[in-house]
C-alpha cells in the first residue's frame, strides 16, 4: 500500500470501529421491506392500467358511431292510445261476381303454333274487350271438345299448370298453351268443336282442333303480347 494513503485508511478504520454495525435480523428485514414497497408499487401501477383502459373501452362503446342493428336489441313499440282512422283496403282479388265470362273477351281469338325440343305448343290468345269491364279469370284453363272417335262433347284430360288465376282489365290480351311432348302416336287424340269453359258458360275457340297426347299439360293464364306476326309468327285469327 502506497505510504500517502496509509494515514487514511488508519483513520477510517477508526471511525468504523467506532460506530456499531446493524444486527444481522435487522439488515434482512430493511430488505423485505424495500422489496415489500416496490411490490406495492408496481400492483399499484397494474391496477391503476387496467382502470384506464376498461374506462377506455367503455366510452369508445357509449360513443355516437353507429352500429349494425341488431334484431335481438329492438322491441315492438308500445300500442299507441289514439286509434288510427280506418281505411277501407282494395282488394288483390275481385269478388266472385266479377268472375270472367264469354262476354268478356271478343269473340274472335287467335291461335299459334310452335315447336322446340320434340315439344309442340298450341297457344290460344283471348283479347279481353276494350269497352268491357275488369273480371278475373278464377281458376287454370278448362277445355271442352268432341273427340273424333266418340260423338259427344268430354272435358279434355290435361294437366293444369302455370298461373291458375289472373286479373285482368279492358285491351289486355290473355293466352294459355297447349304443351304436347313427342309422344307415341297411340297415344295421340283429336278434338273438334273446343270450347273454352268459364265458369258454367262456354267460349268457343272456332276453328281451333287439340292435338292432345298423354301427359299433356295446359299451361296458363299469362298476359301476352299483341297477336301480330312479328310476335307470333303462326299466328291466325279465329273466323268470323
Amino acid at each position: 500500500m502506497p505510504d500517502d494513503l496509509t494515514p487514511m485508511f488508519h483513520s477510517l478504520r477508526q471511525v468504523a470501529g467506532r460506530r456499531p454495525l446493524a444486527p444481522v435480523g435487522e439488515i434482512h428485514r430493511a430488505g423485505m421491506r424495500r422489496r415489500t414497497v416496490r411490490r406495492d408499487l408496481v400492483v399499484a401501477a397494474c391496477a391503476f392500467f387496467v382502470i384506464a383502459v376498461a374506462g377506455t373501452v367503455a366510452a369508445l362503446g357509449n360513443s355516437s358511431v353507429p352500429r349494425p342493428p341488431n334484431p335481438l336489441d329492438s322491441s315492438p313499440p308500445a300500442p299507441s292510445s289514439t286509434p288510427e282512422p280506418s281505411s277501407s283496403p282494395q282488394p288483390s282479388v275481385l269478388p266472385v261476381d266479377n268472375a270472367c265470362a264469354p262476354q268478356d273477351f271478343d269473340p274472335r281469338p287467335w291461335y299459334a303454333a310452335e315447336g322446340a325440343m320434340g315439344t309442340a305448343f298450341q297457344t290460344v290468345i283471348l283479347k279481353v274487350r276494350a269497352d268491357g269491364r275488369e273480371c278475373v279469370l278464377d281458376g287454370p284453363p278448362v277445355l271442352e271438345g268432341r273427340p273424333r272417335s266418340a260423338g259427344a262433347i268430354a272435358p279434355i284430360p290435361l294437366r293444369p299448370s302455370g298461373i291458375p288465376a289472373l286479373r285482368v282489365s279492358p285491351g289486355w290480351y290473355v293466352s294459355f298453351t297447349l304443351s304436347s311432348p313427342n309422344n307415341p302416336e297411340a297415344c295421340r287424340k283429336q278434338y273438334t268443336d273446343v270450347s273454352l269453359v268459364l265458369g258454367e258458360k262456354r267460349y268457343p275457340l272456332k276453328a281451333f282442333e287439340a292435338s292432345v297426347h298423354c301427359f299433356d299439360e295446359i299451361v296458363g293464364w299469362g298476359r301476352a303480347a299483341e297477336p301480330n306476326e312479328t310476335n307470333y309468327p303462326t299466328v291466325n285469327r279465329a273466323p268470323a
